[in-house]
């Protein structure tokens, strides 16, 4: 497995390669949920992208009823907001080389889906149409509520597959009411694909999730993999398990699918 160092103003050093260049799940949009509060928090989460290896972001905000009220134009307008923000810079620096651009603006920013919380609120999302991934209009990310599955959700999943859509469960490992043969033997079959948190596999969360993330890596359960980042605190946790090798390998040796959530 390869190896680069990190920046010294960083001193972290060896660091290893996940081989994952695509961000599907994360909160780096500014002022939207409980993630970026502003652009200038964006760039520093952007340039932490960029140095854990990745190339590509698709940024997910929160829609939860009563807590996120975030839509297709909210979210639409913050990620322009963004991506404007690296004209402004670029024009007011007159930057003319690619070299001289920062990090952030070296990623590219391939659209935007949602993490859709499965409440009460989600039949009348699914009837006004779902925003998915910036592939074919088919995928969707979903979380569950963390005090418990609510009591409609397998009529929610099948309300999706009929409409075409396709969800994406983030985190199974992290929701303590979810075992692996609930997983495998319901779930699974109800047509939910999985999403693993990176964090989850160094502890960060626990080591309950930790040992969950890796019977379901093990088993082979993961179709996509994202930081789920939010703030600083993630990203130098994410940093710092950029260093174990153990894990890096874990990850370098399985294939994941987040190639899929792109435009084509």
């Amino acid at each position: 497995m390869g190896f680069f160092n990190w920046s010294e103003k960083n001193k972290l050093s060896p660091t290893f390669d996940w081989g994952i260049h695509i961000d599907i799940h994360n909160h780096i949009l500014p002022a939207l949920d409980d993630g970026s509060p502003d652009i200038s928090t964006s760039h520093i989460l952007l340039d932490g992208l960029e140095e854990l290896g990745f190339t590509h972001s698709v940024s997910t905000p929160h829609i939860a009823a009563g807590i996120y009220h975030n839509d297709s134009e909210s979210i639409a307008h913050s990620f322009q907001s963004l991506k404007d923000s690296f004209l402004n810079i670029t024009q007011e620096n007159n930057v003319s080389e690619p070299n001289s651009l920062s990090k952030a603006q070296s990623i590219i920013l391939n659209g935007f889906a949602s993490e859709y919380m499965l409440d009460d609120q989600f039949p009348e999302w699914i009837e006004k149409g779902l925003i998915t991934y910036p592939s074919t209009g088919q995928y969707v990310l979903v979380e569950f509520p963390y005090l418990g599955k609510p009591l409609q959700w397998h009529e929610l999943v099948f309300e999706m597959l009929k409409k075409r859509y396709q969800p994406i469960l983030a985190h199974p490992e992290r929701y303590q009411f979810i075992s692996p043969e609930y997983l495998m033997e319901t779930l699974m079959p109800a047509g939910f694909k999985f999403q693993l948190n990176l964090l989850s596999l160094s502890g960060y969360y626990g080591p309950k999730i930790k040992q969950l993330a890796d019977i379901y890596l093990n088993e082979g359960i993961y179709e996509f993999v994202g930081t789920d980042m939010h703030h600083m605190f993630h990203l130098e946790a994410l940093r710092k398990m950029k260093q174990d090798e153990k894990i890096s390998a874990k990850l370098s040796d399985y294939t994941f699918q987040n190639e899929l959530l792109l435009l084509h």
